[in-house]
C-alpha cells in the first residue's frame, strides 16, 4: 500500500491503459460520464425482492460502489473514527477482503454528507482511495493495467491537481490553481481538435490541462462561484450544469458566521480567522478596517482575479481550445433554475438529462440547449444528491423510479377519489385537500368523482356511509356498536376494492372527514404551519394497503385566541390572512377561535341615553408610516403606510365601522366553512370615551385604559344607568353578528345569582330568541396548583365544575414582541389538563410565528397522542427540515423557554414597548439594566446559533421555518440590547451626562435598527409587519427624537 498525504476532499480520474466494457471504475464510470456501454438489458424496476441480486450493509457513506474486474469497491465509515475499504465479489456478493484504518481527529462537516464521501477508482491493478485525513491511498487489486491518477484538490488554501503515478504513487506533476475556492468536481478527459486535455470545472473557470505536463492549454471563463458537480464528455464536447449560491439568502454566508465568527457579532474579525487564511482575509477586507462585514461576506476568500458570482447554468463547451476560449468555444449557456448544486449531468443521444431536489427532472437539446421539459417531477419527491445514470436506453436515477428515455417523464400514481354524490361542503374541501397532497407529494394524477372507474388502479373513498353511498359495500369496516365514531371520531382504513388495495378516509361528521384527510397528510409527512405547509422530505412509497388508525378526541374543544388590539397579533390581518391561518387551524383539528378585542375596536356601532358611539378609539386600526428611513422597510414592498387593508379606504367613522363588521362578519362565516366556532372576547363593562358622561367615574387610566371608558363597579352595584349601558353594547353585538355561537366575556367581579351585573347580562340572553354559550375568566385549583380556566356561566354564576370549562394557555402574555416558546408552562398546562376534567383548552398568544411547534403539539395531544415536547420537535421538524435539524432546533427552543421562564420569574411587562409611554416603563427607572435582562439576552444569541446551525443544515424546503427562527431569535438578541441601552441613556439624561447619553440612544437606535432588518428579511404575515411598524412608530421614532434633542442641547 502507497499513499500520498493531501487534505481536503477531492475527486479522482484514471487514465488506463484499458478498461473492460462491462466495467464502472471510477465515479459515474468511464470518464465519469454516467454512460453504460453494455450491451445488457436492464430492468425497470428494483425492489427487495425484485431484480435484486446481493446486498450487504457496510456502515456510513456516501461515496459510490465501483466495479472492475469482476469485482465491487466502495468506502464506508464502520466506527466513529475508523474508515473502511471493501472489496466484493461482483456475482455473489461474497466479502473478499476489507480494510480498515484509523482516521484521527476528523474535521467538520455538514449533514447529509459523510466523512466516507469520496468514490474509488480502479486502473485495474489498485484501487484509489481518498480519506480527508489519511490522503490518496492505493490498495492492490488482482489485474495489472499501467495508468496515472489525476487527483483534484479544490480547497480555499491550496487548490491543485496533481498527476500521480498509479504504480509508485509517486507525484509526477502538479498544476497551482490559485483562483479557486472549495471545489468537488472530477477531472475528466476530453479529446478534441487532435489533442487530449485534462478537463476540470473550478470557481469561475473551466480550464483544459496538458495530461503529460500539467501546463494549463485553455479556458473558459464561463462557471459559478462553488462547482460541486462534475462536467461530463461526449464528442469533444464538455457539458455543464451546477447551481451555485451567491446572494444574500445562500447558506454559505451563514456557515461563514457559524464556523467563523466566535463572538457572533455579524463580522469575521482577524483574529477569529485561521492564520493560514489571513492573506485571502486581507483581500476580502476591501476597506481594510480589520473585519469582513456586510457585502464584503458575499465575495470573502475569493481571489481578487476571481470574482465569480452565484446563479443557475447549464452550458456546452467544444474542447480543444488554446488560451481564453470563453467567446469562441462556449456553445450555449442557460441560466434557469433547473440545475442542482451537487448532482451532475447525463448525455445520451441528444439529450442532455438533469434532476435536482425535489425529484424535478429537466432535459435540453445536447446541440443547441433547447428545451425538451423542464422541473417535470418523477416519481418520488426529495433528496438527489446522486446522479443520474444510463444504460439500454433507460435514465436510471436514485430513489426514484427507472425513466424510459423520451420527451416525456414517468408520471406519478392514477388515483380516484370517491366522494357522495351530495356530499356536504366539507367533505368536498376535504377531498380537494387530498387531491393537492397527492399531487404534491407524489405527483398523482387524481379524480375526484362520485363513482369509481371500472380500470381504476388507486381508490380513496371519502366521506362516510351515511354521506358517500360508494362507502356502504364497506360497512363491516366501519366502526359501529359501542365503538360508533363521535361527531369528532375519524379514522384511515385500508379496504380492498375489485382486488386491489383501497383507502377509507372518514369521519363521524364533515368536519372530522376534514381531519381524517389532514391526518393522512400527516401520514405522509406533510407538517402544517399557521404560513402554510410544507412537504416532505422522503415521504413514504406510494401505498393504500397497510393503513389502520380511528382517532378519538381526548379534548373536545381545541381553541385558537386572536388579539385584535395590536398590529404585532391579527389587528392587521385583512380576511385573506384569516382564511388562510383559518385552513391551516383545521388541518390541525382545531375547531374553535375567540377574537379579542377592546370596546374601542370599530366592530360595533350602539347608543345610549341619547348619547351615539362615533368614535374608534383603537390606534391597531389606523395607518403608521413605512416610508423615508423606516428601519426595515424592506418588509413592506415599497408601500408608505401600513395598515389592516380592510380599512386601507376608510377615512370617517361610519367607513371603519362598516369595514370592521364587514370583517368580523365574513371571518365568522369563514370559520363556520371550516367546521370552526367563533367567539368574541371582550368586556361588557368597557365603553367608547364619549359614553363616560352618562356614568361619571373612570376605574383606572393611562395605557389602553386611556383608550375606552371603564366605570367604577361593584358586585352589588344597583346603578340602572350602568345596566342599560351594559345591555345596549351587548345587544348591538348579538344584533350585528347574528351568526355568533359563543361569547367570552371578562366580568368586573365574581358573577354569582347575587351579582346583579351579571344577573342582568344573563337575562339579557334569555330574551335572545336563539341560544349563545357564555363563558369567563376563572382562577381553579388543580391539586396543589393553580391555573386560568374559561368556565360557562348560567343563572348561578361561573360554574366552576362544569365538564364544558376551557384550560386556557397562555404562550407569551408578558411581551408579545419577543419569542418565548413556554415549554415548561405548556408542559404544566396539559399535565393539569388530565386532573382537571376539562372539556380542552384555548392558546392565548400575541402573534403566530412563533406558535407551530406548540400548536403542533396540542393538536397531537388532543387526539390522545401521548408524545412528550422534545419528541413531538423531532416528529415535527425532521420531516420536513431533514434528519438531525431537530436537535439543534430544540437546543433552541429550550433556550427559548428559559427566557420566557426568566421574564415570567421577575414579573416584567415591557409590552408598552409598544406605546408612546416606552420611555416610562424602561428609560426613566434609575436602577442599571438587572443582571437578568444580560441573561435573556445570552440566551437568545445562544438560542439564534443554534437555530442559524439548524438552518445550514436544513433542506432547501425546511428553511422556511428554521431561518424564521434564526432571525427571530436575532430580533430579540438586539432588542435586548436596545433595552439596555435606552435604561443606561435615561439614567444618563438624569445625571446630566449628555455625552453617555448620546452614545447610549446611538446603540439603541442601532441596536433597534439591527432588530427590525432581522425581522424584515423574513416577515411573512401582517404580524410581522406589524411588528415591525409598531417598533418603528413607538420605538426608533421617538429614540431618533430623544436623539436630536440631547444632541442639540449638547451644542
Amino acid at each position: 500500500m502507497k499513499r500520498i498525504h493531501i487534505v481536503w476532499l477531492s475527486a479522482l480520474l484514471l487514465l488506463a491503459g484499458s478498461a473492460r466494457g462491462e466495467d464502472w471504475p471510477q465515479f459515474r464510470g468511464i470518464n465519469a460520464s454516467g454512460v453504460s456501454t453494455s450491451s445488457k438489458k436492464l430492468p425497470t424496476e428494483f425492489s427487495l425482492d425484485k431484480n435484486l441480486k446481493w446486498s450487504v450493509k457496510l456502515g456510513d457513506g456516501v461515496g459510490c460502489p465501483i466495479v472492475a474486474g469482476g469485482k465491487v469497491f466502495t468506502t464506508a465509515m464502520t466506527g466513529e473514527k475508523t474508515f473502511s475499504v471493501f472489496a466484493f465479489d461482483a456475482a455473489s456478493g461474497k466479502k473478499l477482503w476489507q480494510k480498515d484504518f484509523e482516521t484521527g481527529k476528523l474535521p467538520r462537516i455538514t449533514p447529509p454528507n459523510s466523512h466516507a464521501s469520496s468514490t474509488p477508482a480502479c486502473d485495474g491493478q489498485r484501487v484509489f482511495v481518498y480519506f480527508s485525513t489519511l490522503g490518496l491511498l492505493s490498495l492492490d487489486a488482482s489485474i495489472v493495467h499501467h495508468g496515472t491518477v489525476f487527483f483534484n484538490q479544490d480547497d480555499d488554501l491550496s487548490p491543485t491537481l496533481f498527476a500521480v503515478d498509479a504504480k509508485s504513487g509517486a507525484i509526477k506533476w502538479t498544476a497551482e490553481r490559485p483562483d479557486m475556492l472549495a471545489g468537488y468536481a472530477v477531472p475528466v478527459i476530453c479529446e478534441a481538435n487532435g489533442q487530449t486535455d485534462v478537463v476540470v470545472s473550478g470557481s469561475g473557470f473551466l480550464k483544459g490541462y496538458d495530461p503529460a505536463t500539467g501546463t494549463e492549454r485553455w479556458s473558459s471563463r464561463s462557471t459559478l462561484r462553488t462547482m460541486m458537480s462534475s462536467p461530463v464528455v461526449r464528442d469533444g464536447i464538455i457539458y455543464l450544469s451546477s447551481q451555485s449560491y451567491g446572494d444574500e439568502k445562500r447558506t454559505l454566508k451563514f456557515a461563514l458566521l457559524e464556523w467563523l465568527d466566535t463572538n457572533q457579532d455579524g463580522v469575521l474579525a482577524k483574529a477569529e480567522i485561521p492564520k493560514e487564511f489571513w492573506s485571502r482575509f486581507d483581500v476580502s477586507d476591501k476597506n481594510n478596517d480589520g473585519k469582513i462585514a456586510d457585502g464584503e461576506l458575499d465575495t470573502a476568500f475569493q481571489s481578487a482575479k476571481n470574482q465569480a458570482g452565484g446563479g443557475n447554468m447549464i452550458q456546452a463547451v467544444r474542447g480543444g481550445g488554446r488560451g481564453d476560449v470563453t467567446k469562441t468555444h462556449v456553445l450555449w449557456n442557460l441560466a434557469n433554475k433547473s440545475p442542482s448544486n451537487i448532482v451532475s449531468p447525463v448525455v445520451v443521444g441528444q439529450q442532455l438529462f438533469i434532476v435536482k431536489k425535489g425529484g424535478l427532472s429537466s432535459s435540453f437539446d445536447a446541440a443547441t440547449g433547447k428545451t425538451h421539459w423542464e422541473l417535470s417531477r418523477i416519481r418520488n419527491i426529495g433528496d438527489y444528491y446522486a446522479s443520474p445514470v444510463a444504460g439500454d436506453g433507460k435514465i436510471f436515477v436514485a430513489l426514484s423510479a427507472v425513466l424510459a428515455f423520451a420527451n416525456t417523464v414517468i408520471a406519478g400514481p392514477r388515483v380516484d377519489i370517491i366522494i357522495g354524490e351530495k356530499a356536504p361542503a366539507l367533505e368536498r374541501l376535504a377531498a380537494d385537500e387530498l387531491s393537492n397532497q397527492l399531487k404534491r407529494v407524489y405527483e398523482a394524477e387524481v379524480k375526484i368523482a362520485s363513482t369509481a372507474p371500472a380500470d381504476a388502479l388507486h381508490v380513496i373513498f371519502v366521506g362516510s356511509p351515511d354521506t358517500n353511498a360508494s362507502m356502504k359495500p364497506f360497512a363491516d369496516s366501519w366502526p359501529g356498536g359501542d365503538k360508533k365514531l363521535t361527531d369528532q371520531g375519524h379514522l384511515l382504513r385500508s379496504v380492498t376494492h375489485k382486488n386491489k388495495p383501497a383507502l377509507l378516509i372518514g369521519g363521524g361528521s364533515p368536519v372530522a372527514t376534514y381531519w381524517a384527510v389532514a391526518e393522512f397528510g400527516h401520514h405522509l409527512g406533510i407538517r402544517s404551519m399557521f404560513f402554510g405547509d410544507l412537504d416532505p422530505i422522503s415521504p413514504p412509497p406510494f401505498k393504500l394497503n397497510g393503513l389502520d388508525a380511528v382517532l378519538e378526541p381526548m379534548m373536545r374543544t381545541r381553541s385558537w385566541r386572536f388579539n385584535l388590539t395590536s398590529m404585532s397579533d391579527a389587528a392587521a390581518w385583512s380576511l385573506s390572512d384569516f382564511r388562510s391561518v383559518l385552513r391551516q387551524l383545521a388541518k390541525l383539528k382545531f375547531n374553535r377561535i375567540s377574537v379579542e378585542f377592546i370596546a374601542g375596536a370599530p366592530f360595533v356601532h350602539f347608543e345610549y341615553a341619547g348619547v351615539k358611539r362615533q368614535t374608534v378609539m383603537e390606534p391597531s386600526y389606523s395607518p403608521i408610516s413605512v416610508a423615508g428611513d423606516t428601519s426595515g422597510r424592506r418588509a413592506f414592498g415599497g408601500a408608505k403606510l401600513f395598515v389592516n387593508p380592510a380599512f386601507a379606504e376608510t377615512r370617517t367613522y361610519d367607513e371603519r365601522i362598516s369595514a370592521g363588521q364587514s370583517l368580523l362578519r365574513a371571518l365568522i362565516e369563514s370559520a363556520k366553512e371550516l367546521g370552526i366556532v367563533v367567539s368574541i372576547t371582550t368586556s361588557p363593562a368597557a365603553f367608547p370615551n364619549e359614553f363616560a358622561s352618562t356614568l361619571g367615574e373612570r376605574d383606572g387610566a393611562g395605557g389602553r385604559a386611556s383608550l375606552v371608558f371603564t366605570p367604577k363597579i361593584t358586585s352589588d352595584s344597583k346603578d340602572e344607568r350602568l345596566k342599560g349601558l351594559v345591555k345596549a353594547q351587548w345587544e348591538a353585538y348579538l344584533e350585528t353578528y347574528p351568526a355568533l355561537q359563543e361569547f367570552d366575556v371578562s366580568f368586573p367581579a365574581k358573577v354569582s345569582s347575587g351579582n346583579s351585573l351579571g344577573q342582568w347580562l344573563i337575562e339579557s340572553l334569555r330574551e335572545r330568541s336563539r341560544t349563545i354559550a357564555l363563558r369567563t375568566w376563572s382562577i381553579e385549583e388543580f391539586g396543589n396548583q393553580h391555573q386560568m380556566v374559561l368556565a360557562p356561566v348560567s343563572a348561578n354564576g361561573v360554574e366552576a365544575g362544569h365538564s364544558k370549562r376551557l384550560l386556557l394557555f397562555s404562550l407569551d402574555s408578558t411581551n408579545p414582541a419577543l419569542p418565548m416558546m413556554n415549554l415548561t408552562t405548556a408542559t404544566t398546562t396539559l399535565d393539569v389538563f388530565s386532573k382537571s376534567h376539562c372539556d380542552g383548552f384555548e392558546i392565548r398568544t400575541s402573534g403566530i410565528g412563533d406558535a407551530d411547534l406548540l400548536a403542533y403539539w396540542f393538536s397531537r395531544r388532543g387526539f390522545g397522542e401521548n408524545t412528550s415536547l422534545e419528541q413531538c420537535c423531532r416528529e415535527f421538524v425532521d420531516p420536513v427540515c431533514g434528519d438531525g435539524v431537530s436537535d439543534r432546533a430544540w437546543k433552541a427552543f429550550l433556550l427559548s423557554d428559559q427566557t420566557a421562564q426568566t421574564l415570567r420569574t421577575n414579573s416584567i411587562r415591557v409590552t408598552d414597548f409598544l406605546s408612546p409611554r416606552f420611555f416610562h416603563f424602561i428609560g426613566t427607572s434609575d436602577e442599571p439594566p438587572p443582571s437578568w435582562w444580560g441573561s435573556i439576552r445570552d440566551d437568545y444569541l445562544n438560542a439564534m446559533n443554534e437555530m442559524y446551525r439548524a438552518n445550514t443544515r436544513a433542506r432547501e424546503g425546511g428553511r422556511a421555518f428554521t431561518l424564521y427562527f434564526a432571525r427571530r431569535f436575532e430580533f430579540a438578541f438586539e432588542y435586548m440590547n436596545c433595552m439596555e441601552a435606552v435604561r443606561k441613556a435615561g439614567i444618563a439624561e438624569r445625571k446630566i451626562d449628555t455625552s453617555t447619553q448620546i452614545a447610549e440612544l446611538e446603540k439603541a437606535i442601532e441596536s433597534l435598527n439591527n432588530a427590525l432588518n432581522a425581522m424584515a428579511a423574513v416577515a411573512r404575515s401582517n404580524s410581522d409587519r406589524g411588528l415591525i411598524a409598531e417598533l418603528n412608530e413607538y420605538g426608533d421614532r421617538p429614540l431618533k427624537r430623544k436623539l436630536a434633542e440631547a444632541e442639540e442641547a449638547a451644542k
